[in-house]
């Protein structure tokens, strides 16, 4: 009786490494699939080039803090939208709505602006 309790109890421990081995993978192929996912929406030096006109020239610096602060604020709330799958002009009605419930300075919300409309 006790041999046969003590291979259970192998089978049991043994069961549940396999789980566990199998739940952290999972976990691994979830937390990068996260990080993957948002590299795309991360501004590259060609959004810059694109949104500079001759009176003002935006660095990529600019759009990648606006980048942070459209994380940190509109994706701490829901989840983050892809610029282009909305237009200008409904992002010119949607942000003023939005921007109310943040503690955004006017400057900080400008970044989140020119990020986004650099990612139409």
């Amino acid at each position: 009786m006790k041999k046969y309790r003590r291979v259970c109890l192998f089978r049991l421990l043994s069961e549940l490494r396999m789980i566990q081995n199998i739940f952290i993978a999972l976990l691994i192929l979830i937390v990068a699939a996260c990080v993957s996912s948002h590299s795309f929406l991360q501004p590259t030096e060609k959004d810059a080039v694109r949104m500079s006109t001759g009176k003002k020239k935006i660095e990529l610096e600019e759009l990648q803090e606006g980048y942070k602060l459209y994380v940190a604020n509109c994706g701490g709330c829901h989840s983050l939208h892809v610029p282009s799958e909305k237009i200008k002009k409904e992002w010119d009605v949607i942000l003023p709505k939005m921007f109310p419930k943040t503690h955004l300075t006017s400057d900080q919300q400008q970044l989140i602006k020119i990020y986004i409309y650099s990612k139409l």
